[in-house]
């Protein structure tokens, strides 16, 4: 049986794949104007903005600023009900991915951020992001299936979970490098999903029956020296 499970084995992973599924985004002009800024100390919000990657696009606009930082003129999160990109149940099989472009100027920080009904408000999960380079689109992505990749002070992975079942809103948060006006561009905000294929699920199932039957052998093992 052990070897049997072990030629299966062998076959299997050679061919296991996993399909990823789109379960929503925010892509088109219409449905950035639902899109909002959480601090609006500074910014500036167009949906109309041409071009994008492709079709239009999120534009938002840090304004000149005399504030010294840490002033929320220095700091924002653009903003969505989840329900908007996908109304669904959220869960660890997600794949968040968006476009993101600056017009001059590297901006100093930026992440994904979401938080839950029951989070106070400024409470969120945030995953960091390294921004790329000026004049350009580049795309990012983050993976749900880690909860120790998303930061939340004094946080458990029950809470994660319970948090990520309850999504209220997810944003890409920014910080700008200058207190000059600064431009940033947000694009193809889509939800996926990585689901298994059958050979995938076959191959789980066989590796816990080899499992099973070296724990077997190891008892039996045990009593016969005993």
């Amino acid at each position: 049986a052990a070897g049997l499970i072990a030629v299966v084995l062998l076959v299997l992973s050679a061919t296991v794949r996993a399909e990823t599924v789109l379960l929503g985004s925010d892509t088109e002009q219409s449905e950035f104007a639902s899109w909002t800024a959480y601090w609006g100390g500074g910014t500036t919000f167009s949906n109309e903005a041409a071009g994008g990657n492709p079709g239009g696009w999120l534009e938002v606009t840090f304004d000149p600023t005399v504030e010294d930082p840490p002033a929320d003129e220095w700091r924002e999160i653009a903003y969505v009900s989840a329900g908007n990109i996908f109304a669904g149940t959220w869960d660890t099989s997600g794949i968040i991915e968006f476009d993101f472009w600056q017009s001059s100027t590297v901006a100093d920080g930026l992440a994904i951020r979401w938080s839950a009904d029951e989070n106070p408000d400024g409470a969120w999960w945030s995953y960091t992001l390294v921004p790329g380079a000026t004049n350009a689109w580049t795309t990012y992505s983050a993976s749900l299936s880690d909860w120790t990749d998303w930061a939340y002070p004094f946080s458990t992975e029950e809470q994660y979970l319970a948090d990520l079942a309850t999504i209220d809103w997810i944003g890409i948060y920014m910080y700008r490098a200058t207190a000059d006006e600064e431009i940033y561009g947000i694009d193809n905000v889509e939800l996926w999903a990585v689901i298994p294929e059958p050979a995938e699920c076959i191959l789980l199932i066989a590796a816990s029956i080899s499992s099973a039957i070296s724990l077997r052998r190891k008892r039996k093992a045990a009593c016969a020296s005993a």
